[in-house]
């Protein structure tokens, strides 16, 4: 269902003066004021404007939980171009570029304008503690990552001297070799360097879940170090088996060998934006977060829920079935099946984006590990690419029912309502 746009020749004109304004700097305060006195925008332009606003940022956020950095960015950006002087966008903007530089092996780049954006945003608000928090994270991240570039040249560099050295002996106990030593000499025992491990295992306590509607999978649960500083991480996955889930926040705890309560995490897995979770869907949950205290006392973790947003009917939404087309080699008795379970089209106020609840199931691979599609409306529009499965994420055993938010800008004079859906799959991997 299409949102109908107010023709405002002012509030264009609005817009049009805010895009004049890098997003990389705000403009001057006393500028700003000007512009909204010169303006003059009524309540229900004003009001218009706010939801333009927000209909960008939950599109950046749908398109940032579906790794789709690029339209998060653009999204983003039109949501710091249109409150100038809110530091809040700013800091989001800055977390969406710093994800997208890990993705892509930590481009410096990203990384740049992310740092830039979050000391822009403590420019404009110098309390700003999300920003501060971003900083001090990328300050920590950036450590480690500069320590395992040292490493990748520094271990050529002894291994080359290795071999040296090796030369060197090797030539000296040559036959007539006046470096020769006869007799037994005495010998050095070489020094034996014991690295501990960055990380360490622990049991997880699911116990606060109920059985009969919850089946909880810990795939990866650690604690640990790096450069001094400790931190927790898990890795999992949930099936509901009853009912409609729209909200999910749960609790993680670190516990020692007395059950003694050491932290307590808060943490959400699913939001508004999320898709809602139907009877046998699974999604999957991860958690990472550094720890104040250390972590050598920590036995075990427990995890539990916090929050629940239930719906307590069935949402009657339109469903399609797509078009699932193999456009990689096809595995024997391999099958993937897919459903959208909403379509929605939204007129923002230079495109229109089509957001869906995409829903896969894989019927025949033993596990998926990897999986890459190409989303399309047709040949006359721009194809969507998107990974649901990525290196790092929890497989997708046989017989899992994931659902995933797709967020697609078209032009704004596309016809998308009655158009087929077409799913290419160009990699699924076991």
């Amino acid at each position: 269902m299409k949102k109908e746009a107010v023709n405002s020749e002012k509030l264009r004109h609005y817009i049009k003066k805010l895009e004049e304004w890098s997003a990389d700097k705000p403009p001057n305060p006393t500028g700003f004021e000007r512009l909204q006195k010169e303006t003059s925008l009524t309540n229900a332009e004003k009001d218009r404007l706010d939801s333009l606003t927000e209909g960008h940022a939950h599109r950046a956020r749908a398109a940032l939980n579906t790794n789709a950095y690029n339209q998060a960015i653009i999204e983003m950006t039109r949501v710091v171009q249109f409150r100038p002087l809110d530091p809040t966008p700013r800091v989001e903007l800055a977390h969406i570029y710093l994800q997208r530089s890990l993705a892509r092996g930590y481009k410096r780049s990203d990384r740049q304008r992310a740092v830039k954006f979050a000391k822009t945003a403590l420019t404009l608000n110098p309390t700003d503690s999300r920003a501060k928090s971003l900083l001090q994270n990328y300050r920590r991240m950036n450590s480690d990552f500069s320590l395992i570039r040292n490493r990748k040249y520094i271990l050529p560099i002894l291994l080359l001297a290795g071999i040296i050295g090796a030369i060197i002996a090797w030539q000296r106990t040559l036959p007539g070799n006046p470096g020769t030593t006869n007799g037994d000499a005495p010998s050095t025992a070489p020094l034996e360097y014991e690295n501990p491990p960055e990380a360490r295992t622990v049991d997880v306590d699911i116990g606060g879940f109920d059985v009969d509607n919850w089946k909880v999978e810990i795939v990866r649960a650690e604690v640990g170090r790096r450069n001094d500083d400790s931190f927790v991480q898990i890795l999992g996955k949930l099936n509901v088996s009853k009912e409609y889930i729209e909200a999910m926040h749960l609790l993680a705890k670190g516990k020692d060998v007395s059950g003694n309560t050491l932290f307590t995490i808060p943490w959400t897995v699913l939001d508004n934006d999320s898709p809602v979770m139907f009877p046998g869907d699974s999604t999957t949950f991860m958690l990472f977060r550094w720890l104040v205290n250390t972590e050598t006392s920590v036995d075990r973790l427990a995890i539990e829920p916090f929050n629940l947003a239930l719906l307590q009917e069935k949402p009657e939404w339109d469903r399609k079935n797509p078009v699932l087309v193999w456009d990689t080699l096809r595995p024997e008795n391999v099958s993937i099946d897919a459903e959208i379970r909403r379509f929605e089209v939204i007129e923002a106020y230079d495109r229109l984006v089509l957001t869906m609840d995409l829903v896969l199931t894989n019927s025949g691979m033993p596990d998926i590990s990897r999986l890459s599609l190409n989303i399309s409306l047709g040949s006359d529009l721009p194809g969507f690419f998107y990974s649901p499965v990525k290196i790092g994420d929890p497989a997708m055993t046989r017989g899992e029912r994931r659902v995933w938010t797709v967020a697609m800008s078209f032009p704004l004079d596309a016809v998308l309502e009655n158009r087929d859906v077409t799913i290419r799959i160009i990699e699924a991997k076991t």
